[in-house]
């Protein structure tokens, strides 16, 4: 039996969009574990918001956003999975 995600809530969101408004206004990372870091979290709350849905499109949302995270891994040079 798998284990549920931690329900997504409003603050989660609110959280990640500022990260994301930081990021748009100018607070780029320093460092290529920050970028990282940035992209692990959006597919982590993604990947919990599709968890909660059957929508189709979610998931292939959360999907994107892990490959994100892998390219932006291998662009980086990083190795592991989500």
């Amino acid at each position: 039996m798998s284990e549920q995600p931690e329900r997504v809530t409003a603050r989660d969101v609110a959280d990640f969009l500022s990260e994301v408004l930081g990021r748009f206004g100018g607070a780029s990372p320093t460092t290529a574990a920050e970028d990282v870091a940035f992209f692990e979290r959006k597919a982590e709350l993604l990947g919990r918001i599709a968890a909660e849905s059957d929508d189709p499109e979610t998931h292939a949302v959360a999907e994107n956003a892990r490959a994100q995270l892998e390219e932006t891994r291998a662009f980086y040079g990083f190795g592991g999975e989500v």
